[in-house]
């Protein structure tokens, strides 16, 4: 057998089994059914036509979290067993800077215990491509530095800060990805342009939220990389991008009717809470101290 492109190794090569082609048309089938439920949680996905071990998807970030409308990237390739085996999941949003999440790394390592990366409960023939988009979506959390062993009652200064980098982050270069989406992921770049345009008001006022920090920087607690803040530049770069968009050819006559249908409701997306410097913040509640996701590596 040859080896998968991407190095993964020869179970990852394309040359699905009988029983994985199954069971992939059948996660398909019932993904369809459920197509309209998954994007109102904010969950995209694309099956690559040519490639049928390829799967692309979007998780937009949830609301009252650091990752709020930010677009985060993921390609799937599934294994000639499934679904005795998990697939393999790389994380693709990113600038080799920031690391999003105790469970994403810059490098796309996505840490679940149930795609074998990490201890913990282990992939089972019952797992989906579904359930482990939850399972993804739960790390993007409102204190993801709970995410990290040893910090899974962290409510301090450390877990504030981070999360507080990690708002800014979400527009700089999250939502700022739709300005370099990787060729394999293209076909998601439409719905990406969509709410894109849809929230670029909200997306706006969290920028200005970071206006006493202009020109300042922020070192992550744990992992190293540093923020600078510049809201008025990162502000012009949104607005450039819409124009873009809108003269896209592919993209300006969807473009167009979405603005439109929110002019005619009046409608604007309702921007996230604001949120003050981490010293300013009270801590969470106790009852939100628990991380939504344990199964994370280090």
């Amino acid at each position: 057998m040859a080896k998968d492109k991407d190095g993964l190794g020869s179970d990852y090569n394309g040359e699905l089994t009988p029983l994985a082609v199954r069971r992939l048309n059948k996660e398909k089938d019932q993904l369809g059914r459920e197509t309209k439920d998954l994007t109102e949680q904010g969950m995209y996905f694309h099956f690559d036509d040519s490639l049928n071990h390829k799967v692309v998807a979007l998780i937009v970030g949830p609301e009252d979290t650091p990752y709020a409308g930010g677009f985060y990237l993921f390609e799937f390739t599934f294994p000639n067993t499934y679904p005795l085996k998990p697939p393999h999941v790389k994380f693709v949003t990113g600038d080799g800077r920031v690391r999003f999440n105790p469970n994403l790394y810059v490098t796309g390592k996505v840490c679940l215990s149930i795609l074998g990366t990490w201890q913990g409960p282990s992939w089972t023939a019952a797992c989906t491509f579904r359930s482990t988009l939850f399972s993804i979506q739960s790390l993007l959390n409102k204190y993801p530095l709970q995410n990290e062993p040893g910090y899974e009652k962290e409510a301090g200064k450390d877990a504030e800060l981070y999360s507080f980098m990690l708002r800014y982050e979400n527009i700089a270069v999250a939502v700022m990805q739709l300005a370099r989406v990787p060729e394999a992921l293209k076909p998601l770049r439409p719905v990406m342009a969509s709410i894109f345009v849809r929230r670029l008001p909200e997306y706006r006022k969290v920028l200005d939220d970071f206006d006493a920090k202009d020109g300042k920087t922020d070192k992550s607690p744990l992992y190293g990389f540093t923020t600078r803040y510049t809201p008025a530049e990162a502000s012009k770069r949104l607005d450039v991008l819409r124009e873009k968009l809108l003269e896209d050819s592919e993209l300006k006559e969807g473009l167009a009717k979405d603005l439109e249908a929110a002019s005619a409701h009046g409608s604007t997306p309702s921007s996230s809470k604001v949120e003050a410097a981490p010293e300013e913040r009270s801590r969470p509640d106790e009852a939100d101290s628990e991380p939504l996701a344990k199964r994370q590596c280090v």
